[in-house]
């Protein structure tokens, strides 16, 4: 049951990406490493999404699209942005 809420959301963060000029191999490994971190940090914390949601939309909404812009563009946020890069030279 729970692909059935989840698939959706992953799609239209994949979609995103993609519409943002990302190929669709990078957005799919970004979009599931998002996924994944985010499940790992709701495990760990054992808080509510709606405190966890809470406290990084006050930390990082402004700013985490352009933190990873300046990331990928310099190829220094991960490998997967190295992937990124390497396939527009």
């Amino acid at each position: 049951m729970g692909p059935t809420y989840i698939l959706p959301v992953m799609k239209a963060l994949e979609d995103a990406a993609i519409e943002h000029g990302l190929q669709e191999d990078v957005a799919r490994t970004l979009m599931s490493h998002m996924v994944e971190g985010t499940a790992a940090m709701t495990r760990e914390t054992m808080k509510s999404p709606a405190v966890l949601q809470q406290a990084t939309v006050n930390d990082t909404a402004a700013t985490s699209f352009e933190w990873l812009e300046e990331k990928m563009e310099k190829g220094t946020c991960c490998n997967t942005c190295s992937i990124y890069n390497a396939g527009e030279a």
